[in-house]
C-alpha cells in the first residue's frame, strides 16, 4: 500500500508520452488505493500503442519514475526487520516475565493424607479431635476484650504432620525399629530423645533410606550437643536471656492459638531484621529462631509434627534480605528440624523482592519449595491461617498483641 500511494502521488500524468500499463498491471500495483489516480493512468494507457504496453509488477517502476527506488525499498525492509525483531525480542521478554511472576505468586495448597514415594501409599490419617485449651498472653485460658477464644477441634492434615494413630497403621514399623536400633545407645549417651513421630520424620527426609537416616539423626544428635553452638553452651541450654536483644526487636513469636489442624505458627517480621544495625549479632539473631521453634514444638499437641510460618515482608528493604543469614537458616530448617515445616505463607511482598525469591528458591528443595506461599490478600492468607487467630499487623482480628517483657 505504501509503493502504491507514493506512486501516485509522484506520478507526472502528462509526460507519460507512450509509455503505459495495461490494465492487468495498473489492477495489481495501484489496485484501488488511488482510485483517481488509476482511472487517468488507464486513459493515457488506452492511448499507448499495444506494443508499448506492459504488465506485471516491473511496469510499476518504469512508468516515469512511478514506484520505490532502492533506497526506498532498503529502508522499507531496514525498519521493517527491527520492528519485527524488536517484537519477537519484546514477546520473549515479556512471557518470561509472567511466567516468573506466575511462578512466584503461585499458590498450592497443602493436601490432606501422607504420600509415601517410596513405598507408593498414599494414606490419609484418621480423624483425631482433641480438645486444647488455648493460652492468653499469660499462658493460661482466658478472655480477649469481651470475646472469649474457642477452644479448636482439630483432624490433622498432612500439613499437621502424620498422627500416631497414622503411624502405627503405615508399613514403616520396621523401618522406625531399625534406625531406633542403630541410633539408641548414641541417643541415650548424649542424652537426646526421640519419639518414633520424630524417627518418621527423619526417615522420610531421607526417602526412607535407613543408612541415610541413621547419618543425619547422628548429625542431629551432634548439632544440638555441639559446645560452643551459636555463642552459648549448646542448643538446649538456650534460655530467654540469650536472645534478650532479638526478643526485643519484635522480629519473631508464637502465636498463643492453633490452626484448625492442631500446628502451631510463628509470625516473623522481616523489616525488623535490621544486620546493620550497630550491636547486631548474626548468632544471636540464628539462636533467637531456634528458640523461637523450639517453643513452637514444645506447643505441639500430641499426633502433631509440623509447625507454620507468617512471613511480614512488609517495608522490607534490600538492607533487610539478609542472604548469609537466610542460608544458615534454611540449613537449620532442612537438616536439623527435617519435615517440621508444614507451610509458609509470605504477605505484604514488595515488588522487588520478586528478583529475590528465586535465589532464595535455591537453597530449597524441591518439596520445600511448594510449602512456601504467597498471599496477596486477607482472603487469601485465611485459606491457610484463620484471621481470628492472626493479630491486626498482619491482616488478622485477634486482638493479640506480642509483649517482648511477657
Amino acid at each position: 500500500i505504501f509503493f502504491r500511494v507514493k506512486a501516485c502521488l509522484r506520478i507526472d500524468t502528462n509526460n507519460i508520452g507512450t509509455r503505459g500499463t495495461g490494465s492487468d498491471c495498473m489492477r495489481s500495483t495501484m489496485s484501488r488505493q488511488a482510485p483517481s489516480c488509476y482511472s487517468q493512468l488507464l486513459e493515457r494507457c488506452a492511448a499507448a500503442p499495444a506494443s508499448q504496453r506492459c504488465t506485471g509488477e516491473p511496469c510499476l517502476s518504469d512508468v516515469n519514475g512511478v514506484g520505490a527506488t532502492k533506497v526506498d525499498r532498503v529502508v522499507i525492509v531496514a525498519v521493517s526487520t527491527i520492528i519485527v525483531v524488536c517484537t519477537a525480542v519484546g514477546g520473549f521478554l515479556w512471557s518470561s516475565i509472567g511466567v516468573a511472576f506466575v511462578q512466584a505468586h503461585a499458590t498450592p495448597k497443602p493436601l490432606a493424607g501422607i504420600a509415601l514415594t517410596h513405598r507408593q501409599i498414599s494414606v490419609a490419617p484418621p480423624s483425631v479431635h482433641v480438645r486444647q485449651e488455648p493460652l492468653s498472653l499469660h499462658g493460661r485460658a482466658g478472655r480477649s476484650g469481651s470475646r472469649r477464644w474457642a477452644t479448636p477441634t482439630y483432624a490433622p492434615d498432612k500439613a499437621a504432620g502424620p498422627t500416631l494413630e497414622g503411624l502405627e497403621g503405615l508399613k514403616n514399623r520396621h523401618d522406625i525399629e531399625a534406625l531406633k536400633g542403630r541410633i539408641i545407645d548414641f541417643a541415650e549417651e548424649k542424652g537426646v530423645k526421640f519419639t518414633d513421630m520424630d524417627l518418621f520424620r527423619f526417615l522420610k527426609s531421607c526417602a526412607f533410606d535407613i543408612g541415610a537416616a541413621e547419618q543425619r539423626v547422628v548429625e542431629y544428635i551432634e548439632w544440638r550437643k555441639k559446645s560452643p553452638q551459636y555463642g552459648v553452651k549448646d542448643v538446649d541450654s538456650i534460655t530467654p536471656a540469650d536472645v534478650t536483644r532479638e526478643r526485643q526487636t519484635g522480629k519473631g513469636y508464637v502465636l498463643p492459638m492453633l490452626r484448625p489442624s492442631g500446628t502451631p505458627v510463628i509470625v516473623y517480621h522481616a523489616r525488623l531484621h535490621r544486620p546493620k544495625d550497630p550491636g547486631y549479632n548474626a548468632d544471636e539473631s540464628l539462636r533467637y529462631i531456634i528458640y523461637t521453634m523450639e517453643q513452637a514444638i514444645a506447643r505441639m499437641p500430641p499426633g502433631i509434627s509440623k509447625l507454620w510460618f507468617v512471613v511480614d515482608l512488609k517495608d522490607i528493604s534490600l538492607s533487610n534480605v539478609d542472604y548469609d543469614f537466610i542460608k544458615r537458616f534454611v540449613k537449620v530448617l532442612l537438616f536439623r528440624y527435617p519435615e517440621r515445616l508444614g507451610g509458609a505463607v509470605l504477605i505484604n511482598a514488595p515488588m522487588f523482592f520478586n528478583a529475590c525469591w528465586p535465589l532464595i528458591k535455591k537453597l530449597l528443595t524441591p518439596e520445600t519449595q511448594q510449602k512456601f506461599i504467597f498471599a496477596k490478600t486477607p482472603k487469601e492468607l485465611a485459606e491457610f491461617i484463620p484471621l481470628d487467630i492472626l493479630p491486626s499487623c498482619v491482616g488478622g482480628t485477634s486482638s493479640f498483641t506480642f509483649l517482648p517483657d511477657v
